[in-house]
């Protein structure tokens, strides 16, 4: 009876890592958001354009996906504050390891 408890707490990686993924794609979407995208034609087209547009549509997928693994994992669980702010420290975590490496290679202008 114990053996079968450890094995149904066991977390998927899998999942875990494409929850990390997601929340990636959602903090590289809100960059490309933030693009202006004045004065834009077929004849500027660049590496730079077609990864804002793959962010762009890979973030708005990934928000979503994030949401139902999100509540996958909480479906039968109470309400822990802890569990909260650890997913915001997470994501918090994420969008600066982001912000950095971008500016880093000179995706985005300071």
């Amino acid at each position: 009876m114990e053996e079968k408890n450890k094995i149904s707490h066991k977390r998927n990686s899998n999942i875990e890592m494409l929850r990390i993924i997601c929340i990636l794609l959602v903090i590289l979407r809100h960059y490309s958001t933030q693009v202006n995208w004045d004065n834009f034609t077929c004849s500027n087209w660049s590496l730079r354009v077609l990864f804002l547009q793959i962010i762009t549509i890979g973030g708005s997928t990934a928000n979503n996906i994030f949401l139902l693994i999100s509540g996958y994992f909480m479906i039968s669980k109470k309400i822990n504050y802890k569990r909260i702010v650890m997913l915001i420290i997470e994501m918090t975590f994420y969008s600066i390891s982001i912000l950095i490496l971008l500016y880093s290679l000179k995706l985005v202008p300071f």
